[in-house]
């Protein structure tokens, strides 16, 4: 009798594991999804950080920030759960009158990030969602010869760094949803921080 009770909340374990797990699979929650989220970025690079290096004496201004974007895809679990990838692009980043010259150099930094999102749902309409991460990210030199003197940065132009962000997102219907985010790429070695502010518009495969 002992043995078949224990057989018997086995089963109805099971069977109650499996109706949850048919009803999750159902659930418009569950699938995967694109999206574009553009929006505008400061890489907060300054003066001191190309006169720092070995042929660079001087620099008038940065132009640092501008628009950005990310292409995203991601897979939700469940309404609180996400992992998710994208594509990131950046502006350029621009070095203006170097070395008393009216020589500007500029160069682009551009990167992928993945993520794993965590989502407070606000009913089945909204919700506040944090992500958490690491992001690659790769720059080219800037090189030029000024009055006869050459100079090139040869910096690490390949660089890991971890990400923090979060946003608030309206789900329009079971597709579509848009969202409002933010998200910090930290500084890693010569590499500066990122902030990036964006719009996303999402729609999701069901």
């Amino acid at each position: 009798m002992r043995q078949f009770s224990k057989y018997g909340i086995f089963f109805l374990a099971l069977t109650c594991s499996s109706a949850a797990f048919a009803d999750f699979m159902q659930s418009n929650f569950y699938g995967f999804y694109v999206g574009v989220q553009p929006g505008y970025a400061d890489l907060n690079y300054t003066k001191s950080w190309l006169t720092d290096q070995t042929g660079f004496t001087s620099v008038s201004s940065v132009d640092k920030n501008g628009f950005a974007g990310r292409v995203i895809f991601g897979f939700d679990f469940n309404r609180y759960f996400a992992a998710e990838a994208s594509y990131i692009y950046l502006p350029d980043v621009k070095f203006n009158h170097i070395n008393n010259t009216k020589t500007n150099k500029s160069f682009r930094q551009q990167g992928a990030d993945l993520a794993a999102k965590l989502t407070l749902p606000f009913g089945k309409w909204a919700g506040m969602y944090g992500r958490g991460g690491m992001a690659w990210f790769h720059r080219s030199d800037i090189k030029g010869s000024f009055y006869g003197v050459t100079a090139n940065t040869k910096l690490d132009n390949e660089k890991f760094t971890p990400l923090l962000g979060g946003g608030f997102r309206v789900n329009f219907n079971e597709n579509f949803s848009m969202d409002l985010a933010y998200t910090r790429y930290f500084k890693s070695g010569d590499l500066p921080a990122t902030n990036f502010y964006g719009i996303g518009f999402m729609y999701k495969f069901i």
